[in-house]
């Protein structure tokens, strides 16, 4: 009868080999975050959302900023092709005289076949310009039907007139203008809104000839 023991080296080391390690003795290490390691990941998370969030603020504030300015823009620009082609089509008449101080003006013209007054008006008031239209068959039956609207709202407004000056014998500027007998060369429109000042010079095709 054979004296050699039973080998029960191998199943014991099976049997006591712990968790985490292998059954030869070599080392495996668990997967996992410690308390630690998951407060710092959670701290540069936080950091980095907050980054990325007032980044993101920052930029819808300066695109809505540049919506409202891109718009006070338009109309402004808008504001300056209506008056400049009113006052292009001004005409020359008995019945409606121009006049026009920094702040205001008004000017016969046609509009389609009809003739009109049309006058110009920055009230300080409200701090927003104003147009208004009369008919010329209105004035001669002496009827208050005027048409009014409310073209811009603006910081400040401001005209000058360019005319042929009679003493000098050359174009000079006005603040003031009423000669029933006469209309100005051009007309120079200054419209400052929140943000900016837009400035034109309109000039009248019909203008008083020396």
């Amino acid at each position: 009868m054979s004296n050699r023991k039973p080998e029960y080296r191998n199943q014991n080391r099976a049997c006591l080999a712990l968790p985490g390690r292998q059954a030869g003795g070599r080392q495996e290490f668990r997967k996992g975050f410690t308390l630690i390691e998951l407060v710092v990941a959670l701290t540069i998370f936080s950091f980095i959302a907050l980054s990325v969030g007032a980044t993101f603020f920052a930029g819808a504030k300066m695109w809505q900023r540049g919506q409202k300015i891109s718009f006070a823009q338009t109309q402004a620009l808008l504001t300056f092709e209506k008056i400049s082609q009113d006052i292009s089509g001004c005409i020359e008449t008995d019945l409606v005289a121009f006049e026009a101080d920094r702040q205001s003006l008004s000017f016969a013209a046609l509009l389609g076949d009809n003739l009109t007054k049309i006058s110009y008006e920055f009230k300080l008031t409200d701090k927003s310009l104003w147009r208004s239209e009369q008919s010329l068959k209105d004035i001669i039956n002496e009827e208050e039907n005027i048409s009014k609207k409310k073209m811009l709202a603006l910081k400040d407004f401001k005209l000058s007139i360019f005319y042929f000056n009679d003493i000098k014998l050359e174009y000079d500027w006005t603040d003031q203008w009423k000669d029933e007998d006469s209309i100005p060369a051009a007309v120079k429109l200054e419209i400052k809104t929140k943000d900016e000042t837009f400035t034109k010079t309109i000039f009248i095709p019909a203008a008083s000839k020396s």
